[in-house]
């Protein structure tokens, strides 16, 4: 994995001395960057904000909520899957979860969106 990690940093960026440079905490602090810098892709800004502001309404709003709950109670199978949370936006590990609870959760989402006449934000 190292060795593969070095080899693509060495063909992508001339000044990392083919990984030489490269010790195992830079690792996961450089993988890290790579994860921050992919979030904070202009294209992605605004999917991610749909997801967090549909998320904080659903947290927000009770009555929206309860229908959430509701709703995700016709999937079982959701029942074992992450809980929406609202991401840490200077953690990318929280950004994705949220992201990740949000597509496993995309199809109650759907249904909010078609019964729940405050609800506006799409996801989809």
């Amino acid at each position: 994995c190292i060795d593969n990690l070095r080899g693509f940093l060495s063909v992508r960026n001339q000044h990392v001395l083919n990984g030489q440079l490269l010790m195992g905490k830079c690792y996961a602090r450089f993988l890290s960057s790579m994860a921050q810098d992919a979030l904070a892709a202009e294209h992605l800004q605004a999917p991610i904000k749909k997801v967090r502001d549909s998320i904080k309404y659903v947290k927000t709003n009770d009555a929206c909520g309860d229908r959430f709950d509701e709703l995700k109670r016709q999937f079982p199978a959701l029942s074992s899957y992450k809980d929406l949370l609202i991401d840490n936006q200077t953690r990318w590990n929280t950004s994705y979860n949220m992201l990740l609870a949000a597509c496993e959760h995309r199809q109650v989402f759907s249904l909010l969106e078609a019964c729940h006449p405050d609800y506006k934000i799409s996801v989809s």
